[in-house]
C-alpha cells in the first residue's frame, strides 16, 4: 500500500517549490558570491605567500583584486540579504491573505470547532514563521549543496587530493544539517503545539478570571500556568540544543578537513618544495 502524505507536508512541498521558483536571484547572488569568495581567497593565498617566502608573485596585483573582490562581495551580500528580505515580506503578504480569506469564508461556524487562540496563532505566529523558510531556508537549501561543490571543484582546479578530502567532507554537510533539520522540526512542532495550549489556557483564565476568583483557584490556577510557561521554557532551549549540536557538527567536519589538507601538504613542504605554498594556503583557506 502505498503510504499518502499529510496534507501539510503537501502543502510544505508546495511551498518550496514555489519558492525556490521565486528565489532564483537570491540563489543567483549566493553563487556568485561564492565564485567571488574563491577569488578572493586565491588572492588572500597568494599575498601570504608572498610574506611567508618572497618571490616573483605580483604583490600589487593581488592586493588590488583582493581589495576589488571584497566590494563585489559585499556588494552581492547586501543584494542577497534585500532580496531574502523581499521574499519573506510577499510570502507573508501572501500566506497571511491567503488564511484570511479562507477564515472569513469559513464564517462564525470555524469558532465552534476551533479556539479563537489557535487561530491567531495561526494567523500570526505560524505566517511569521513562513518568514525564515522563503527568506532564508530556501535560497540556503540551494546554496548549501551548490557552495561546497563549488569549493570543492576549485581546491580540485588546485590539488586533487585537496579536492578529494574538500568533497568528502562536504558531502556529508547536507547529511548532518537534514539530520539536525529533522530533529528541529519535530521540536519545533512540538513547541508550537505548547504554545497553543498555553495561549488558549491563558485566554481561557482570563476570560473567566472572575469565577476563578470568586471559587478561591486563583493560586492553583496561576501555578498551572506557570507550568506550562516552564514546558514551553524546556521545548525551546531542546531547540537550541540542537540547532548547536549542528552547528559543532560543521565544526568537527571543517576541522577533518583542515587536518586533512595539512597532512597532504606538510611532507612536500617540509622537504623544500616552497613552490606549493601558494598552492597550500589556498586549500587551506577555502576551508
Amino acid at each position: 500500500m502505498v503510504r499518502q502524505s499529510s496534507p501539510a507536508k503537501q502543502w510544505i512541498g508546495q511551498e518550496i517549490r514555489l519558492g525556490g521558483r521565486r528565489a532564483r536571484l537570491a540563489i543567483g547572488l549566493g553563487i556568485a558570491s561564492t565564485i567571488i569568495a574563491i577569488g578572493q581567497i586565491a588572492c588572500a593565498a597568494g599575498l601570504l605567500a608572498a610574506a611567508i617566502a618572497p618571490g616573483h608573485l605580483p604583490t600589487a596585483l593581488l592586493g588590488l583584486g583582493f581589495i576589488t573582490a571584497a566590494l563585489l562581495r559585499a556588494g552581492l551580500i547586501i543584494g542577497q540579504e534585500h532580496e531574502a528580505s523581499r521574499l519573506g515580506i510577499a510570502a507573508r503578504r501572501r500566506l497571511r491573505s491567503d488564511t484570511l480569506g479562507r477564515l472569513m469564508s469559513a464564517g462564525p461556524g470555524l469558532l465552534r470547532r476551533r479556539h479563537s487562540a489557535e487561530l491567531s496563532i495561526i494567523v500570526v505566529d505560524r505566517v511569521e514563521a513562513m518568514n525564515g523558510l522563503h527568506g532564508r531556508w530556501i535560497p540556503a537549501a540551494r546554496l548549501a549543496a551548490i557552495g561546497p561543490a563549488l569549493v570543492a571543484l576549485a581546491a580540485a582546479t588546485a590539488d586533487w587530493r585537496s579536492g578529494l578530502i574538500l568533497a568528502a567532507t562536504g558531502i556529508l554537510v547536507p547529511v548532518f544539517m537534514a539530520v539536525t533539520g529533522i530533529g528541529t522540526g519535530v521540536a519545533a512542532r512540538r513547541q508550537f503545539t505548547a504554545m497553543a495550549r498555553l495561549q488558549t489556557r491563558f485566554l481561557d483564565r482570563v476570560r473567566g478570571i472572575a469565577t476563578i476568583v470568586l471559587a478561591g483557584r486563583a493560586e492553583a490556577e496561576a501555578a498551572s500556568l506557570g507550568r506550562a510557561a516552564d514546558e514551553l521554557r524546556h521545548r525551546t532551549m531542546r531547540i537550541l540544543r540542537i540547532a548547536f549540536l549542528n552547528a559543532t557538527a560543521l565544526d568537527l567536519l571543517a576541522a577533518a578537513a583542515l587536518v586533512g589538507i595539512a597532512i597532504r601538504f606538510a611532507g612536500p613542504l617540509l622537504a623544500g618544495q616552497a613552490a606549493l605554498a601558494p598552492t597550500a594556503l589556498f586549500c587551506v583557506l577555502l576551508v
